[in-house]
């Protein structure tokens, strides 16, 4: 695994050496901190992240990217602290200015082999209407490709489609656990189009369908998920203040299939839950160096066909970005969310806060 590592990045040096650097690179560093309080929980989850990205153009066509996240997770008593896996992405665009290509290492940094405590609040920090920035920290070797081609019909109106590939090592993720754990690979498929609908008025249109091959313990075949597929719609308008945009999303995923001791078979009822999210906001300049944004969110799952898992909440949000000097800018942003939720037959009250410092250096 190791070797595997050292050769890819020695790779991804020789293409940077191959070529002369072109104009625009950009470092992003900043703090994260989310917070969930659960009504009839007496202590909160919390989690602070620490993403750094660096994103380096070898050339005009050809970009690199790199990006970590360091964590710090707790819940009472128990926590967990690491590095995460770290992304080496690439993409190149072709000369037609039409297709890009893209490839990406993540490579397994990241903290795996978890003792039960560690395990539980890696379940917690899974749940996926919290939004924890770092839900795992290390789920062994992954590499993805890609390919995008968009078409111009005219000025107004661009169609796109693409298709991408996700290989995933096995990697021990518990302690307690003999064999290793395969996450099985993915198959992506996407399609969209970008409508300028007036000179101020943009919207673009996204569906994509994701194949999960089967989860392994060893040489057995556990767990596959259901294929997934998410649509997503936004829209941007430039008014005389500033800019206003709207974004939905709709994913639902097809019934899991579990091992019965002999084979895979479909379960009876879909336990997967059917995510609902819509997300709104506003950027406003102040003056030349100063921009105010606000945003407001509304997560809205569908519970399962067993009737678990609903959860309904929303959250208001403010922030702004500083322009500090032509290279430097530093950005903040604070958001808080009310609503309530089902788990395990009980439906308790939520509660959570999100808190964002960034900065961006560009050279």
């Amino acid at each position: 695994m190791r070797k595997i590592c050292i050769i890819i990045l020695l790779l991804f040096v020789l293409a940077e050496m191959a070529y002369p650097q072109a104009n625009g690179g950009m470092i992003k560093t900043g703090i994260v901190l989310q917070k969930w309080t659960i009504d009839g929980v007496q202590d909160p989850i919390s989690e602070g992240t620490f993403p750094i990205e660096l994103i380096y153009p070898v050339r005009e066509n050809f970009n690199l990217q790199v990006s970590h996240s360091p964590a710090l997770s707790r819940f009472g008593s128990s926590n967990l602290s690491g590095l995460s896996d770290t992304w080496v992405r690439s993409t190149y665009s072709l000369p037609d200015n039409r297709t890009m290509l893209s490839v990406g290492v993540g490579l397994p940094t990241g903290k795996t082999d978890l003792n039960n405590s560690e395990m539980g609040i890696t379940a917690l920090l899974s749940q996926n209407a919290f939004k924890f920035r770092l839900p795992v920290f290390g789920q062994g070797l992954t590499i993805s490709a890609g390919a995008m081609y968009a078409y111009p019909v005219n000025d107004q109106l661009t169609f796109g489609t693409g298709i991408n590939y996700v290989f995933r090592g096995n990697y021990k993720f518990s302690q307690s656990q003999a064999d290793k754990f395969n996450p099985g690979d993915q198959i992506g498929l996407n399609a969209g189009l970008d409508y300028l609908i007036t000179p101020k008025l943009r919207t673009n249109i996204d569906f994509i369908l994701n194949y999960y091959t089967a989860d392994k313990l060893g040489s057995t075949e556990i767990f596959a998920s259901g294929p997934k597929l998410t649509a997503k719609a936004g829209f941007q308008y430039q008014v005389p203040f500033g800019l206003l945009w709207l974004r939905s999303f709709y994913r639902y995923k097809a019934k899991n299939e579990s091992w019965d001791g002999q084979s895979l078979v479909p379960e009876s009822k879909n336990t997967n839950i059917t995510q609902r999210e819509i997300e709104l906001g506003g950027k406003i300049p102040l003056s030349d160096i100063l921009m105010l944004m606000i945003n407001g969110e509304i997560r809205s799952y569908v519970e399962n066909e067993v009737g678990d898992g609903w959860v309904d909440l929303a959250g208001l949000g403010f922030g702004y970005e500083l322009l500090i000097s032509e290279k430097f800018a530093l950005s903040m942003a604070f958001k808080v969310f009310f609503g309530d939720g089902n788990f395990n037959n009980v439906n308790p009250t939520m509660t959570g806060t999100e808190f964002h410092i960034g900065t961006q250096w560009n050279f």
